[in-house]
């Protein structure tokens, strides 16, 4: 079992208009790249750093995970001791894994993957290069991640495929996908089926299904009646209709309707009345609930869709401060801005997201985390 370790957070308790939220404050800096809920546990990766003079002298810090309770009121803190840059995911037996990055005196990008908790009497794998990927889900006994470069035109993207075999991880399989990049992954659990999309050229998606080592079983040329991007799966099928949502720089949403027979038909889903600089993957909450956030130029904001109508929708006006656009209630979280570090699915129709205050002075590092539980009426 990992250590815990004692982490000296100020902490504080709070219910909010929007649920129970918990603040954590450390003395001298906290980051948060990654959640995931398991057991209806919130468990946060974190860099926590000891000590303030890193601008001049390099940041020392410690890789912990936080364990939090599903009423966040206790936790528990374990530190990483294996290596740094840790991602979750769960394996084909619902178990907690880490994907972490080892140190090595002559290569760079050695990864390992470990369970997250209970370590004892097992073998570790031998460290391998791989790509720093992000998990998507499980696909039959793989744990399946993408890489997608935004930063390059050409570098294609890729499938990595984690094979599991009695509990134990067996090999692991890369798969480059042909263009068009910048493709949205989504695995289907009703039917065990990988699919993704991609805009092929200007006015057109291509939809592709695909097995676990990245070829291509079936595709279809969409043509859709706009230059937008598919930014948020909903669904994706050949034999019924599929759903995106994508999004337009004047801040409205639209969702995408994509029949069997391959017609688009694009209807405006929601207007939040400011230019839209980046969407997030959308989290499925439940079945037909999914949360989207975003980040405009006014600040971080999410809505929350039911059956592809928004129901909820909040987004950031003042610093700490969310409005809530459907009903135009303003709800204070904090005095400070705050910055969605992430959304994570947990159970009882219920999510949580992670916050951390935006520390303006670059020099510093931000110390604050705030983790919000609300729960869909």
């Amino acid at each position: 079992m990992l250590p815990k370790t004692d982490i000296p957070f100020n902490t504080q308790y709070q219910q909010t208009a929007l649920g129970p939220m918990i603040i954590l404050k450390s003395p001298y800096g906290i980051s948060s790249p990654h959640a995931i809920s398991y057991q209806n546990k919130t468990i946060i990766s974190c860099n926590y750093y000891t000590s303030s003079d890193g601008y001049r002298y390099g940041y020392s810090y410690k890789v912990i995970y936080i364990m939090l309770d599903s009423d966040l009121q206790n936790y528990t803190s374990y530190i990483e001791s294996d290596g740094y840059l840790p991602t979750f995911f769960i394996n084909p037996d619902g178990k907690l894994y880490t994907s972490i990055e080892v140190d090595h005196p002559d290569k760079y990008g050695l990864i390992t993957m470990l369970p997250c908790f209970e370590r004892d009497n097992i073998t570790y794998p031998k460290p391998k290069k791989m790509l720093p990927s992000y998990y998507i889900g499980i696909f039959h006994n793989f744990a399946m991640f993408k890489y997608v470069n935004i930063f390059s035109t050409k570098q294609l993207d890729k499938l990595v495929a984690v094979e599991f075999k009695d509990g134990e991880l067996k090999k692991t399989y890369t798969s480059k996908i042909p263009l068009p990049k910048y493709n949205v992954f989504s695995i289907n659990n009703d039917n065990q089926q990988i699919h993704i999309i991609a805009q092929d050229e200007e006015n057109c998606w291509l939809h592709r299904k695909i097995d676990e080592k990245g070829k291509v079983l079936q595709s279809r040329s969409i043509d859709i009646t706009c230059d937008h991007y598919p930014s948020c799966i909903l669904n994706l099928s050949f034999e019924e209709s599929s759903y995106v949502v994508s999004y337009g720089e004047d801040g409205i949403f639209y969702l995408i309707t994509i029949t069997s027979q391959g017609e688009a038909i694009r209807d405006k889903l929601f207007d939040i009345n400011c230019c839209i600089y980046s969407v997030w993957e959308p989290v499925k909450i439940a079945n037909e609930i999914f949360v989207i956030y975003f980040t405009t130029e006014r600040g971080n904001g999410w809505i929350t869709l039911r059956n592809n109508k928004v129901i909820e929708a909040f987004q950031q006006q003042q610093a700490g401060k969310f409005n809530n656009l459907l009903t135009n209630e303003n709800i204070v979280l904090a005095k400070e801005k705050l910055i969605i570090s992430d959304v994570i699915s947990c159970q009882n129709n219920s999510y949580t997201i992670v916050f951390y205050g935006d520390q303006q002075d670059s020099s510093k590092n931000n110390t604050t985390l705030f983790i919000l539980n609300r729960t869909l009426i």
